[in-house]
């Protein structure tokens, strides 16, 4: 009775203690960036040469398709897929140096 019980109640903590994660929202082949807008073209000519990959098809298309977003924006957009956070130097008042700031603290950016 006991080990029964014991059993049925080490079940009940074990389903109950799981953890159900969200999947991400958004296409496996969408990058979405948070940038200012100042640095956007310059952050898409970076990564156009590291994800430069096509598909070659009767018309080749892009492997991945860069969006921009502004960083303010990230609390909406955080359970997205890709999700990339740039910023082009360590001005204090570009947003993106902001958002990379709040979330990998200060000791990281120095």
């Amino acid at each position: 009775m006991i080990k029964r019980s014991f059993i049925i109640f080490f079940t009940i903590i074990f389903v109950i203690s799981c953890e159900y994660k969200r999947d991400a929202i958004g296409g496996n082949d969408d990058i979405v960036v948070l940038a200012a807008k100042e640095d956007r073209e310059k952050i898409r000519s970076l990564l156009s040469t590291i994800f430069n990959e096509t598909i070659l098809t009767p018309s080749p298309e892009s492997f991945y398709n860069i969006k921009f977003a502004d960083p303010e924006s990230f609390s909406a957009l955080k359970t997205q897929t890709n999700l990339v956070v740039a910023s082009i130097g360590s001005y204090e008042l570009n947003p993106g140096t902001k958002l990379a700031k709040e979330l990998l603290g200060s000791k990281c950016l120095q």
